[in-house]
């Protein structure tokens, strides 16, 4: 189909720059051993991108088991992923909605609400995204904060000196490998990236006197509507206990400031299911307390407290996104570019 075509013709066009370009830098620096060392590495590469996509442009039905040996793996997986997608693609009367009941998530309703044609082709086709550079630093961020603190609370239980910088950016350094795919170059520019927001939470936001009561903590709230029982799931970055009592859900964000996330408005999506989420899992529908974004990039933060959310306003917007799933509604959002565009092409 032409989506599936269009990617393969794309994988091959940006392989073929890749090799001209190391080529060039071989002709231009003969002398120069790390630039021909990097040349090289890109000229294997730029062969393998040709092999796997040629590959799958013959009739691959499965990701050669060959391309995770020389590190394309997930290449393979995306362009086969898309091939796929686009070989099994429907027009939007043909879309047949699940039956029910929903396992939802806050990103899955995010993203429902932002493209519903795109919540379709992820969540029914299966149709996920390649290897993702932002995504890989968030998770690689959010892990190395959670074993941090886990390392700050064995070292204060057992009256030892607490973890310092060195130590957050050591486990920062490992989580970025563990999260990074191994086709994909890991170069120094991420690595600070990393590196530079790891810095701003330990200056910014550690606090060794916090009574941290949760971390990376899971958890799955039922949602009745219309007759069925659903359940969103979520999972809370950090709990903490405040002073008055009260407790603190913090949510990180690796990306840029918004205002959405340093004022955060009472129908905030993610910090009113938090706050259900939250007087769910504690058995307390009256539990008081904040949800507090924080900005690694930035060191700022939005807070607000659970007495200043509209849960109704958002119980309502969960409903409105469970009932559209079910009747059928998946129609692509205007002028959307992202995978549904995958269905409008083929």
């Amino acid at each position: 189909t032409e989506a599936g075509e269009a990617a393969l013709e794309r994988a091959l066009r940006e392989a073929r720059l890749d090799a001209a370009g190391a080529l060039g830098t071989l002709e231009m620096s003969p002398d120069d051993a790390d630039a021909a060392a990097g040349a090289h590495a890109l000229l294997v590469r730029a062969a393998g991108v040709v092999r796997v996509a040629s590959a799958v442009r013959v009739g691959a039905a499965q990701p050669p088991a060959w391309a995770d040996e020389i590190g394309l793996g997930s290449l393979a997986r995306e362009l086969v992923r898309v091939r796929t997608a686009s070989a099994h693609a429907v027009g939007s009367a043909e879309l047949a909605p699940p039956s029910g009941p929903l396992r939802l998530s806050y990103s899955k309703i995010s993203q429902y609400l932002r493209c519903k044609r795109c919540y379709y082709v992820g969540e029914m086709l299966h149709l996920r995204e390649g290897f993702s550079e932002r995504a890989a630093i968030g998770s690689a961020v959010h892990r190395a904060i959670e074993r941090f603190s886990v390392a700050c609370a064995e070292a204060d239980a057992e009256g030892e000196t607490m973890p310092g910088l060195e130590a957050l950016l050591r486990i920062g350094r490992r989580s970025l490998e563990d999260a990074w795919d191994e086709g994909e170059v890991l170069d120094d520019e991420v690595r600070e990236r990393a590196s530079a927001m790891l810095r701003t939470h330990f200056e910014q936001f550690h606090d060794p006197r916090a009574h941290v009561e949760e971390l990376e903590w899971q958890v799955t709230l039922p949602w009745a509507c219309d007759g069925q029982v659903h359940s969103v799931r979520m999972r809370l970055d950090r709990v903490e206990r405040e002073s008055d009592g009260g407790s603190l859900v913090i949510d990180y964000k690796t990306g840029g400031p918004k205002k959405a996330l340093l004022s955060p408005a009472k129908d905030d999506l993610q910090m009113g299911l938090y706050a259900l989420g939250l007087r769910h899992a504690r058995e307390d529908e009256s539990l008081g307390g904040a949800c507090e974004y924080r900005l690694l990039r930035t060191g700022e933060r939005g807070r607000i407290g659970f007495d200043r959310l509209d849960l109704g306003k958002v119980s309502g917007t969960v409903d409105g996104v469970i009932r559209g799933i079910l009747s059928g509604d998946f129609e692509p959002a205007k002028g959307c570019e992202g995978p549904c565009s995958l269905l409008e092409r083929a």
